[in-house]
């Protein structure tokens, strides 16, 4: 015959054992967990808004400007630091326009989605504001230039520099506008 303590033993080791096999077993999941939300928050932090943007196309935003008012669109365009809206309804009437992303203060609408600088093509990553601005430019397009608290000016662009541009006017005047005091451009 056994003894009653004998047969106890086992059964404390085999529990003990399961015990400590689940948590490690739980430990690794913590330290999975932990991991996967380490790499999220890095892979998040790492997306620009432009990426957001790109990963927006076609879709109905609402950008604030620095000067708090909204532009309306569906993104129909972008660059390596501009965005174009198609479709506003704002009171301007304006049905397109040509945003410099420094001049963007807020963005509703955005698809969760990012398409970051490499998922695009060479030639569309170099295409900033200033290239698209000296196209319009050498197309003698007409432009609305909207600026912070300050009237709007119409014309057409003359010259982009590094950092500003020429609108020549319909009265002959040559403005030199920094491009940073640019919030939109719009067909005039």
């Amino acid at each position: 015959m056994s003894h009653p303590v004998g047969n106890l033993i086992p059964m404390r080791w085999d529990r003990l054992w399961w015990d400590l096999a689940a948590q490690a077993d739980q430990l690794e999941r913590d330290d999975f967990d932990a991991e996967v939300a380490d790499r999220t928050r890095r892979e998040q932090a790492a997306v620009a808004l432009l990426d957001r943007v790109r990963g927006s196309m076609g879709r109905l935003l609402a950008c604030q400007l620095a000067d708090g008012s909204l532009l309306r669109g569906v993104v129909v365009g972008y660059g390596a630091d501009w965005l174009a809206l198609e479709g506003q309804a704002r009171s301007g009437g304006e049905s397109a326009a040509l945003v410099p992303v420094a001049a963007v203060r807020g963005v509703v609408g955005l698809a969760s989605a990012a398409v970051p600088d490499q998922a695009v093509g060479a030639v569309t990553a170099r295409r900033d504001l200033r290239m698209v601005l000296a196209g319009l430019g050498e197309a003698r397009v007409p432009v609305r230039v909207r600026r912070a608290g300050l009237e709007n000016l119409q014309g057409v662009l003359v010259r982009v520099g590094s950092d500003y541009l020429d609108l020549q006017t319909a009265d002959g005047a040559t403005w030199s506008l920094p491009l940073a005091a640019c919030l939109a451009f719009t067909p005039a």
